[in-house]
């Protein structure tokens, strides 16, 4: 992907006027915020601790700061901190395993219980001292469940947002925009956020949304729900939840039998009038098969290399022609309560939602039998030929945002300037091609987000040893 952002080094932040914006990325991953702000041409910088999504940021060329968010706002702050100068705007999507169908269900239970932190916060927002008090608890619970297990960290992570929205506006630099996204059931804890911010209780007021959408609505090839919360600086500031231009789609109507169903559930209909009657009109939703047949034809063009390289000894790389298979996807999940019986997917369809557990799905009618890693990002909306490092890559793209997802969203939460910027980042997007960092530029940024160290942080596996499967497909 060519991208027409400037490039802005982590020494010069952006300026501070009307259209000009820098977003700080927490929870980055491996990128899916950061490819969608760069399409909009808007620089961003993300604090990361997994040290294998950190080492796909550098080979992408993406800002990073290789750190635990709660570190980064400490006090005394991190000398990286001083790379974060200028940010604005603040995105972000907390650890989502605890709180998904698929994890243990202790962010589940312990949604009221988030929400009460929350409220502590607000309360405490003038007591730095209480404030403190309420991070250290959070970050080592003493309670215990009636297993006699401590909570899930991560489920506290999902207030960190709000810690730095609230220190922002301690320090006089009030964030212009917020864009948070999570699985549905967080949408209380949004909507939570949503009260707070509308309030003028944290000293300033916004005005903010969310809701529960649907990725396959724009454009991404898998069936995915996100619960968003969009914010905008002023309790008058125009901000809306962004509507996709395809159908939502519905399992129920599909026969699973009919694997060759390809013209009901993929290719889109006549949107030579986009209203009719008053009425949006909207396309059928992208397969799976569309998506990655498009992508191998545009990296034929601008990067065949990519496309001749053999595959890996694990065969998860590489990009293989699937361009004649009609195949269908028998998913590694359960349907209906019963773990024996697997969902399908045909060719013609969206995918399942990709998590970390995409290598175990099954296809039939296609070789190889699996997802590459490339072939799973693309899915994700990742650019084809992006440069996917480090281990643990099929849990790297299941963790990730939908770039695809993620621009529509973010546009969204940078009002006027995002909606035009839009169009040219969705050309941009659709050329499915990244151009990454040079080595030396890697090296570069992988010495900044680590602080001039060659070690990984301290004690760097106590997060990542709790990174599990992501959401549940539906």
């Amino acid at each position: 992907m060519t991208s027409q952002a400037t490039s802005v080094s982590h020494e010069s932040p952006a300026g501070e006027g009307e259209d000009e914006y820098r977003i700080l990325d927490l929870f980055a991953g491996p990128g899916g915020l950061d490819v969608a702000a760069r399409h909009l041409g808007v620089e961003s910088i993300g604090i990361e601790w997994d040290d294998n999504a950190c080492e796909t940021r550098y080979e992408a060329g993406l800002q990073t700061i290789h750190a635990d968010v709660r570190d980064m706002r400490a006090d005394p702050p991190d000398p990286r901190h001083q790379y974060l100068g200028g940010v604005n705007v603040l995105v972000g999507g907390p650890p989502c395993q605890t709180f998904s169908v698929a994890g243990t269900g202790s962010g589940r239970d312990a949604l009221d219980e988030v929400k009460k932190y929350l409220k502590s916060f607000v309360a405490a927002r003038d007591d730095l001292a209480e404030l403190r008090r309420l991070d250290r608890e959070l970050a080592q619970p003493e309670s215990t469940g009636e297993a006699g297990e401590k909570p899930d960290p991560r489920t506290g992570l999902v207030l960190e947002p709000l810690r730095w929205i609230m220190e922002a506006i301690r320090k006089g630099t009030p964030f212009k925009a917020i864009m948070l996204e999570q699985v549905p059931t967080v949408l209380p804890v949004w909507q939570e956020y949503k009260k707070v911010l509308e309030s003028g209780e944290l000293g300033v007021e916004y005005k903010a949304v969310c809701d529960v959408l649907n990725t396959e609505e724009f454009g991404v090839p898998q069936s995915r729900r996100r619960a968003v919360l969009i914010a905008r600086l002023g309790k008058n500031a125009d901000v809306a939840i962004p509507e996709g231009n395809y159908l939502q789609f519905n399992p129920r109507n599909a026969d699973i039998r009919d694997i060759d169903a390809k013209v009901r559930y993929s290719l889109p209909i006549d949107k030579k009038a986009e209203f009719i009657d008053g009425v949006k009109q909207k396309s059928r939703c992208v397969s799976m098969h569309e998506a990655l047949m498009d992508c191998r034809s545009r990296l034929a063009e601008s990067d065949p290399a990519f496309l001749l390289s053999p595959p890996g000894p694990t065969a998860d790389s590489g990009f293989p022609d699937r361009c004649g298979d009609r195949f269908y996807v028998v998913s590694n999940y359960g349907t209906g309560g019963n773990p024996q019986a697997r969902g399908r997917r045909s060719y013609s369809q969206p995918a399942f939602t990709v998590t970390g557990k995409i290598r175990r799905n099954l296809l039939h009618n296609s070789t190889p039998e699996r997802f590459t890693i490339p072939e799973a990002g693309v899915l994700q909306t990742f650019p084809g030929n992006y440069p996917w490092s480090g281990n643990d890559r099929a849990q790297q793209v299941g963790n990730a945002v939908p770039p695809l997802f993620a621009i529509h969203v973010l546009a969204a939460a940078l009002g006027d300037f995002g909606k035009s910027r839009l169009p040219l980042g969705l050309k941009e997007l659709a050329t499915w091609r990244w151009e990454k960092a040079s080595p030396e530029r890697a090296k570069e940024l992988k010495r900044i987000g680590r602080g001039g160290k060659s070690d990984l942080p301290p004690d760097s596996t106590h997060i990542r040893a709790f990174r599990t499967s992501a959401a549940e497909p539906i």
